[in-house]
């Protein structure tokens, strides 16, 4: 995880299998972030994945990230906290 006063950015950068505990796991997570970003005056979580890396997209569409946009090689998701 990065922050800055502006922005928290989670860093996903390879998953060997994504399983249902994985996705479980993944959920409770946010959860608890959840209310650590709020209390921050956070609005969202981003998450820069490589554009390529299928998995990590799938995961994180079926979490409630939303595509944001592309920077540089990446694709880039938000999620509302």
């Amino acid at each position: 995880v990065s922050q800055s006063r502006y922005y928290v950015i989670v860093h996903l950068r390879h998953i060997d299998k994504f399983t249902k505990d994985t996705f479980r796991s993944m959920q409770f997570m946010l959860e608890d972030w959840k209310h650590f970003l709020r209390a921050m005056g956070q609005s969202y979580l981003w998450a820069p994945v490589d554009k390529d890396n299928t998995k990590i997209k799938r995961l994180l569409g079926g979490l409630g990230f939303k595509y944001a946009g592309q920077h540089e090689n990446m694709t880039v998701y938000q999620y509302e906290v």
